[in-house]
Formats: structure tokens, C-alpha cells, sequence
């Protein structure tokens, strides 16, 4: 089986046949647990659990490495610590990995040190032709696949809206936020550092799914705010873009470079780049998961042709403002 003739570079990320979770393990104290229970959990699809001194987790024959897996594997979950991805990585490139989701930590966020490491990662994942996820992340869900590839089950189902998050915590809060209100993600994806696929790429893609009607991100930092326009900015035509941009003050600034390795960058400039790209911002999480389920039951707005009808006219003064 292969995929569609043209298919976009993320397919495989989204749409995994086969998945292998290579750091997996019987000790309930390890992430390596936690992932493959949570993949277990749903997956239909051949899931290969790796460990080397393991000859089964879970109940599932283990592998000693990726390389001994007997099928094909489309998408790598690596959950093993930082100084072993490096390797782990170039085990996937020679096995014929597409995608790998990197939940480790130790890399970009942790200065220069890790930021090396993460660049070696990453040139061996180009070389193999890998996309990958993260690192510094705590997964991502795929309804098409029944994919939950979290670093610990969450509650999550199918549903219309999809979530890019550069917080793991952040993410997994709105998302128990949204299940609560019976509302599902088609896709969720906590990209961590972003090595190498960017917040724009996932919109890009998600903006061509038909099936994801609101797209939320939680963006920490871009690195080609020029780049982000021009890919986000053709979506939201079509379908709203909601975000959260902390960053307004130089603790928060701080905070960002010490969590995601990314530069915060000046807030007007941002706020500026937001708005040309059409992309609505919002100031907390609860704010935008109403902003998006409200945009959900309604056209996409053509304009400032907004109507108030109120009962008294304070609340019509504060929906002034808030459309303004």
C-alpha cells in the first residue's frame, strides 16, 4: 500500500499505517508507559513497540530497534532521552521512517548545548527525508487515524475544530476544556520547539483538510514572521484562524526562550503580523476556545457588518468594544 499519488509532505504524519514508539517500556514510572498506553489505547493501525532490553510491553513483542521491526513504519514516537535521539533518528532514516514525533526534551530550550543537538537531529532527519514533530512536545492526535500519540492519555474525540499548540500543557488544558463542552479535534498537534515543521506549515495543511472548520494555535514565537503571513494568510479566507501570543512583557519573554527555545520578539510586531494574516488573537485560553466554538455556528465574517441586538445598553457598549 501507498499513499495517494501527490499527497501533501504531512500526509504521513496524519494518516500513519504503521507507528512505532521507540522508547516504550513496562515501567509505569516512564513517558515511554504513559505514550504507548495512550497509543494502544485507540490505534487500528501495526504498532510496534521498541525497547532493547524488553522482549515485550504491554503484551506486544518488543523490538530490540527500529531497524528490527519486520513491517514498515510510517511514523516514529520517540520517547527516549535526548542524547540517544540523535541516533534513534538515523536508525529511522535507514529504516524508511516519514514522519517522527520527537516527545524528548533537552534540546533548543535548554541553550546552546541543546540547541546543537537539536540541529544534528534535524540534519539527519532531512537527510532521511523525515518531517518531524517537535522536539520538547507532548504529541499529537489524528481523528482520521484514531491517532492519539500523546505523552499521556487524554480525553479527546473526532470533531471540527484543530489545535496548534507550542505549549503541551496549554494544549492538553484546552483540549479537556473543549471534551468537556462535547466538542472534538479533527487534529491537535503540541509542536514543541519546532525544529522543523513550522506553526504556518501546520495551518497551511490544516487549511486544506475540509474537515477541520476552526484552526486555534498557541504561538510562543515564530522564526519568519514574513513566511507566517504569506502561508497563514490565504487560509484564513477560507476558514478563522484563532490565536493566544503571550510575550507583552520581558518576563514573559524570558519564560518563552527557557520553555521552547523560541524568541518572543517584540509584541506590536507580532500583533501587526497577526492581524495581517487575518489570524483573530485572543488574550487567554478560555477566550479563545469561545471565540473558535462560536465561529464554529456561524458564517466566516465577510466584514464590519455586525449587528447588536441587546436587552440593555451596557451590554451592547461591551459588545462594542469587543468587535472593535
Amino acid at each position: 500500500m501507498v499513499f495517494p499519488t501527490g499527497a501533501h509532505p504531512l500526509y504521513p504524519l496524519f494518516h500513519p499505517r504503521s507507528v512505532a514508539v521507540i522508547g516504550a517500556t513496562n515501567n509505569i514510572t516512564k513517558w515511554g508507559y504513559s505514550t504507548f498506553s495512550s497509543i494502544k489505547s485507540a490505534y487500528k493501525g501495526e504498532l510496534y513497540p521498541v525497547n532493547n532490553r524488553a522482549d515485550k510491553v504491554l503484551g506486544m513483542t518488543a523490538y530490540p530497534s527500529i531497524k528490527a521491526v519486520p513491517g514498515e513504519v510510517d511514523l516514529a514516537v520517540i520517547v527516549v532521552p535526548s542524547q540517544t535521539v540523535v541516533e534513534v533518528m538515523r536508525d529511522c532514516a535507514q529504516k524508511g521512517v516519514k514522519a517522527a514525533v520527537v516527545i524528548s526534551a533537552g534540546f533548543a530550550e535548554i541553550g546552546p548545548t541543546g540547541q546543537a543537538l537539536q540541529d544534528e537531529m534535524m540534519r539527519v532527519a532531512r537527510k532521511g527525508g523525515i518531517r518531524v514533530v517537535g522536539p520538547n512536545c507532548m504529541g499529537m492526535w489524528s481523528a482520521e487515524a484514531d491517532l492519539p500519540a500523546f505523552m499521556f492519555p487524554m480525553s479527546i474525540s473526532d470533531g471540527p475544530l484543530a489545535l496548534v499548540s507550542q505549549g503541551g500543557n496549554i494544549g492538553s488544558a484546552l483540549v479537556s476544556n473543549a471534551h468537556a463542552r462535547g466538542i472534538g479535534f479533527r487534529q491537535y498537534i503540541s509542536c514543541g520547539c519546532t525544529a522543523d515543521i513550522q506553526i504556518e506549515d501546520y495551518i497551511e495543511y490544516l487549511g486544506n483538510d475540509d474537515s477541520v472548520k476552526v484552526i486555534m494555535v498557541y504561538i510562543e514565537g515564530l522564526s519568519d514572521g514574513r513566511r507566517f503571513v504569506e502561508k497563514v494568510a490565504p487560509v484564513t479566507k477560507k476558514k478563522p484562524v484563532v490565536a493566544l501570543k503571550p510575550g507583552k512583557t520581558d518576563a514573559a519573554k524570558l519564560a518563552i526562550t527557557s520553555h521552547s527555545g523560541s524568541m518572543a520578539g517584540r509584541d506590536a510586531v507580532y500583533d501587526a503580523a497577526l492581524r495581517k494574516a487575518g489570524v483573530l488573537r485572543t488574550n487567554t485560553t478560555l477566550a479563545m476556545l469561545d471565540v473558535a466554538i462560536a465561529l464554529l455556528f456561524q458564517p466566516l465574517p465577510q466584514g464590519r457588518n455586525v449587528v447588536i441586538i441587546t436587552p440593555g445598553g451596557s451590554y451592547g457598549v461591551m459588545c462594542a468594544d469587543a468587535c472593535a
